[in-house]
């Protein structure tokens, strides 16, 4: 499984903690320090027809806080995608 995160509101100062589950397995924990995506490769389980993520960030953004007319809360930007292999550069990371 390919997967991409990141944050939109990370900034050098203040870097955003992230932690991805997948199948309940510690599967990816880092910090962001930029709105760089980060992509990291995963075995997506027993061959079953269903994944559950879970994700957790240190911090969130406000945009009502900076005076925008937005209510969200904005935390941790997650896209997947299944795939038959990674491509040959790409290092598969190990859950815990």
């Amino acid at each position: 499984m390919e997967l991409t995160v990141r944050v939109s509101h990370a900034v050098p100062t203040r870097p955003v903690d992230v932690k991805v589950w997948v199948n309940q397995k510690l599967a990816l924990r880092m910090q962001l320090a930029s709105a760089d995506p980060i992509t990291r490769y995963f075995p997506a389980g027993d061959g079953g027809k269903r994944v559950m993520l879970e994700t957790w960030v240190s911090r969130v953004d406000r945009p009502r806080e900076r005076r925008q007319d937005d209510p969200r809360d904005l935390g941790l930007l997650v896209r997947w995608n299944f795939v038959d292999a990674p491509p040959d550069n790409a290092a598969i990371d190990k859950m815990h």
